[in-house]
């Protein structure tokens, strides 16, 4: 699930119109359905519903409602965005080592997770976006206050044939056992 907040980047950026273009059908309920038993022959007992996305309307804080389009989908339409600019480059594999500051910006050294090739990088800004065990923030001196980790998950993305025509009746977004 894409935030608002991070939608309104999107809009900004121009590409609301890519996430909504997804591959995430818009016109499927979003509903939270609770069942017992099994797949096949379990019972509902609970239902959360939610309007399809295509039915959605953003709340009157903001232009952008949250979307559906998980990162498998995002990351390239993310991708996408950050390769038209000249100045962009995309590094996969590759894991933030140290940096130095001086009157002009930052250089970062860098390393290849598989190759172990390091490379320096120069910028004006370096920003920390790891997470909670952030090693930008480490070198900088900002401790952690709280937990790093809010929650842990564990998301599983399957398909089968027939499998939307079998759950008709319990036609939702998430199915609870």
């Amino acid at each position: 699930m894409i935030g608002i907040r991070t939608m309104e980047f999107c809009r900004r950026w121009g590409i609301v119109a890519d996430v909504e273009a997804s591959s995430f059908p818009r016109d499927y309920p979003q509903d939270n359905v609770y069942i017992a038993g099994s797949l096949v022959t379990g019972w509902e007992i609970g239902r959360h519903p939610s309007p399809s996305m295509g039915e959605a309307h953003p709340p009157p804080q903001s232009q952008q409602r949250r979307e559906r389009c998980p990162q498998n989908m995002f990351d390239p339409i993310l991708v996408n965005f950050a390769q038209s600019f000249d100045n962009v480059d995309i590094l996969y594999s590759h894991r933030f080592l140290a940096f130095e500051l001086d009157d002009n910006g930052v250089t970062a050294e860098i390393e290849g997770v598989e190759s172990s090739e390091r490379k320096l990088v120069r910028a004006r800004f370096l920003v920390g976006c790891d997470g909670g065990n952030s090693q930008v923030r480490d070198e900088i001196g900002i401790a952690m206050l709280g937990d790093p980790a809010l929650t842990y998950t564990t998301n599983i993305i399957f398909g089968t044939k027939g499998s939307k025509r079998s759950m008709t009746r319990n036609e939702a977004i998430d199915l609870f056992y």
